[in-house]
């Protein structure tokens, strides 16, 4: 849809698809959709203005597919499924690369760095409380950077890539609720009760 004036164009042209989550490319020239045209969900590219064909980038996925997200530098979609799994893939050559397992959910707060050469997200830890982990690029190692006893989420890079900001479940007081029990409660001071 153009912003002020203009038609409002089908750029996949599939009605017996499902196709969903739309995002355009840090150039704003692709788009990344999520589509079952092929029989199962994978990743395809269109051009913006739909004057070519749309290609399929992933193959051989038999799982739902969530939000894909773009480096900064266009050249790697970051996107997790149903399972757990979360994957980057090329997209010149369309190789996918598997960059975590979650035993206990989805992955979807996964961010690119500015430089393209990392990817912040959470994963659960053994404890079943999410810790912050930086995947690279070009080592293709995970390490796990927040720490255990916590619940870490939704990482954010600031701009020049040199801080990442992120949320985080702290301010666990014990208290004695009654005569045999101890609970938790979160501490009054972050306004959660």
């Amino acid at each position: 849809v153009p912003k002020e004036h203009g038609d409002v164009r089908d750029l996949t042209r599939s009605p017996g698809a499902h196709d969903k989550h739309p995002v355009f490319s840090p150039d704003g020239t692709t788009i990344a959709f999520v589509t079952d045209r092929s029989g199962e969900e994978q990743i395809w590219l269109c051009d913006h203005r739909g004057e070519t064909a749309p290609r399929q980038l992933t193959n051989g996925l038999t799982t739902m597919l969530y939000q894909p997200d773009w480096s900064p530098d266009a050249r790697w979609i970051a996107f997790g499924d149903k399972d757990g799994v979360l994957r980057v893939c090329d997209v010149a050559t369309g190789t996918l690369t598997m960059v975590a397992d979650e035993a206990r959910g989805q992955l979807q707060d996964h961010r690119w760095s500015p430089c393209s050469g990392h990817l912040a997200f959470s994963l659960s830890g053994d404890n079943q409380l999410r810790q912050i982990a930086i995947w690279s690029l070009a080592d293709k190692t995970l390490r796990v950077v927040s720490r255990p006893l916590a619940n870490d989420s939704s990482p954010a890079w600031d701009a020049r890539g040199e801080r990442l900001f992120f949320l985080g479940l702290r301010g666990f007081q014990p208290r004695l609720a009654g005569e045999y029990e101890w609970d938790y409660q979160i501490d009054r001071a972050f306004g959660i009760y």
